[in-house]
């Protein structure tokens, strides 16, 4: 059954998604470049973006265990046939300190999957940031890019548009990170009615009725879908109900976090939730893609 709905999936979607990824633009990341600017100059059109938050397990294992590729880890394996199967691309969120001294022998395998997937800051594991200063917010993603970089060599590895965790970061402490270099292009926001980050209440409003927020010079997406909240149901049709046959134009921002599909050692069946996704956005012709591909003009 799996492997029948996975030729479905490449049937319904590879051929699509690969037509419509739009051109990622150049980032720099070759030893010796200087650092990408804090600017995407493509226009904004729909596209889908998948997230995992809390990205440990296929770190630690990269770590201890004595691969010959990262790909026989097996959380980066089903993201390969993922990519394979029907053009996905994926970020990993990660607690910062998981990323310290990272073997560097893959780093023409990360460098290689650039286009497809990327490593963003989720915490730097003393909590979240919305107490943090701008001093701390700076730091913290400097020391996040550093290490990204010597495990990767390359700064396109590097996810600028991250989940913070608990959807927190003071104002100083995301002008921090922004500041950096390459710093932040923009945060994901909250999935709920909750407010996020520095936003105000009346702005959180006006995020929650917008496909996204421009504020400060970065930008705010509001978070679409959380895959656990319907660990009993359908994927393929909660994404029916929500948006329908013709989905509106915007950016769709779906995600779920590590250890719900991954416990270490084995993949689950709630891995399903992507390639259901995968194939209800393949049929509306909707490519996969990551939101610093694209500007955001204030609105």
């Amino acid at each position: 059954m799996k492997a029948l709905f996975r030729i479905s999936l490449l049937l319904l979607c590879a051929a699509m998604l690969f037509a419509c990824t739009p051109t990622v633009p150049p980032t720099g990341g070759d030893e010796g470049d200087d650092p990408p600017t804090n600017e995407a100059p493509l226009a904004l059109t729909p596209f889908l973006h998948i997230s995992f938050d809390d990205v440990e397990h296929c770190f630690r294992n990269l770590k201890e265990k004595n691969y010959a590729s990262i790909w026989e880890e097996p959380f980066l394996a089903a993201l390969r046939e993922a990519r394979e199967g029907y053009g996905a691309t994926f970020s990993l969120y990660v607690w910062k300190d998981i990323l310290h001294d990272q073997p560097s022998c893959y780093q023409i395998e990360w460098q290689a999957a650039s286009d497809w997937l990327k490593i963003g800051l989720h915490s730097d594991g003393d909590g979240n940031f919305a107490e943090a200063d701008y001093t701390r917010g700076k730091t913290e993603w400097e020391h996040f890019v550093s290490d990204v970089y010597a495990m990767t060599g390359s700064y396109d590895c590097i996810d600028r548009i991250p989940r913070l965790h608990n959807f927190a970061g003071s104002a100083e402490a995301l002008r921090g990170m922004s500041e950096a270099a390459p710093g932040a292009l923009g945060f994901l926001a909250a999935d709920d009615t909750r407010i996020s980050y520095d936003l105000t209440a009346e702005e959180n409003a006006v995020l929650l009725e917008s496909d996204y927020l421009f504020y400060n010079n970065r930008v705010y997406l509001p978070t679409d879908v959380r895959f656990e909240n319907y660990r009993e149901q359908s994927i393929y049709e909660i994404l029916a109900q929500k948006w329908g046959a013709t989905p509106t134009d915007k950016c769709f921002i779906l995600f779920t976090h590590e250890y719900e599909v991954y416990d270490g050692t084995a993949m689950n069946k709630c891995f399903s939730w992507i390639d259901e996704a995968a194939l209800y956005f393949g049929e509306k012709n909707i490519p996969f893609a990551f939101p610093q591909d694209f500007s955001y003009a204030e609105k």
